[in-house]
This record gives structure tokens, sequence and C-alpha cells, in this order.
């Protein structure tokens, strides 16, 4: 499932920024000798304090929003670094591509499905882009009646059909005249898995695994290809 680019970068951002004030602050009270040193660390650091605390919680927001592709954290985010930036303005250039970026994110998240929560009453389906009728229920995914009907019966009619290929496709079990036909199935039947792993991108409730097929099919394959190869002489 897609994620926003724009919130990653922000959170990576606005990360690296909150270790850094944290270790100034920490290394400036390691370094302070005399109690007139120690006092003024002491006032900077409380004056410093509810930007840090601000930025934190951006920062804690900026990757919620990320993580669930959830649009009122992202929004959250952006809104906690502007007034952190705006508490200590003197730090303000270090915040401002986090400001940036989760705005951007938040504003395009409305494309992008949320990765966790409810979506029974999304406006539109995840899947194919229709406007949700009045009174009707999404699945928790976003998906419309009719295509959570038609993806999942699709899904498991290729599925049954891999299934049968792989018992009916064997090479010990195959007669030496139709090895040409089964070589070409088999690799028909690969490219239906290469199908069924690009529709698992934009379908999460697709949790089957296709790998035991695809293993023993390529498997097949090489049988064939070998048995199909010139004897050497």
């Amino acid at each position: 499932m897609k994620r926003s680019k724009c919130l990653l970068i922000s959170a990576v951002i606005g990360s690296l920024y909150l270790i850094y004030i944290i270790s100034y602050i920490y290394g400036s009270m390691a370094e302070a000798t005399d109690t007139a040193e120690q006092l003024g660390v002491g006032i900077g650091a409380m004056l410093i304090a509810p930007h840090v605390f601000l930025l934190g919680l951006a920062v804690l927001f900026n990757w919620i929003g990320f993580a669930g592709n959830t649009r009122w954290a992202a929004l959250t985010g952006g809104i906690l670094y502007s007034v952190s930036a705006l508490v200590f303005v003197m730090y303000i250039i270090f915040e401002v591509p986090s400001i940036v970026l989760s705005f951007v994110g938040f504003a395009k998240l409305k494309n992008l499905p949320r990765l966790s929560g409810d979506l029974t009453r999304a406006k539109e389906c995840v899947y194919c882009g229709a406007a949700r009728v009045r009174g009707e229920l999404f699945n928790k995914y976003g998906f419309c009646p009719d295509c959570k009907e038609n993806v999942t019966t699709e899904i498991r009619s290729k599925l049954a059909m891999l299934a049968a290929a792989v018992t009916r496709l064997n090479p010990a079990d195959t007669p030496e005249d139709k090895w040409e036909e089964a070589a070409k199935e088999v690799e028909s039947c690969l490219r239906v898995i290469d199908d069924l792993e690009d529709m698992r991108k934009r379908v999460p409730m697709f949790k089957s695994s296709t790998r035991e097929y695809q293993a023993r099919l390529l498997a097949y394959r090489a049988t064939y290809a070998a048995k199909k190869a010139p004897p050497i002489a």
C-alpha cells in the first residue's frame, strides 16, 4: 500500500532536528563549569522547553500520519510544527521544511487509502472510485460491495486455477508429446501469478500466498526446458 513520501521526509527531518536540539541542550549542560554558566544554561533550557515539547509532539503525529495514511494526524503534525516554530522563532529555519511537507502531505493524503481504521463510510470506493450510495456500506478497506465481490471472486478463481495447474502440469505425469503444450501453460500460469501480485498491492484483503505455486511452476519450467534441450554430443 502506498504511503506519503512528503510525510516521510517531513518526519525524518523533524526527528533529526529533535535529536540535534536535545543533544545540544544536554551537551551545553554537561560543558557548564561554574554556577553562573549552569544558571545561564538552565534558563536557556527553560525558554526552549516549550519549543522542544511541541516539536516532539509534531514528530509523533507526523509519524502516525505517515504510518497510517491518516489525514488528521498529518494536519495535527503540521500545525504543531508551526506553533513550535513560532514559540522559538530563532530556529524556525529548521522547521520550515517539515511544516511545508506536512501540509503538502496532508493535502495529498486524500488520494491515498488509509491503512488503518474503518472505511465503511468512505465517500468513494478505493478500488474503482465509484461514489458511495446513501446507506451503502463499504468493507473496512473501503471497497464497495461490487468490487469486493468481483475482486474476491477473481482472486479465488485464479488461485483455484493455479492449484489445478500445478497438479496437472507435473512433468513426471506429462506425456512426451505434450511437453511443449505444458511448457506454454506453465508460462501462462506464471503470468497469472504476476497479475495476482500486482493486484495484491491494491487489495489489502488478499492474504493468500502464491509462493508455493510459483516455486513449483519455476521448477516445472526448468524441467521442460532441459527436456527440450538437444543432447550434448
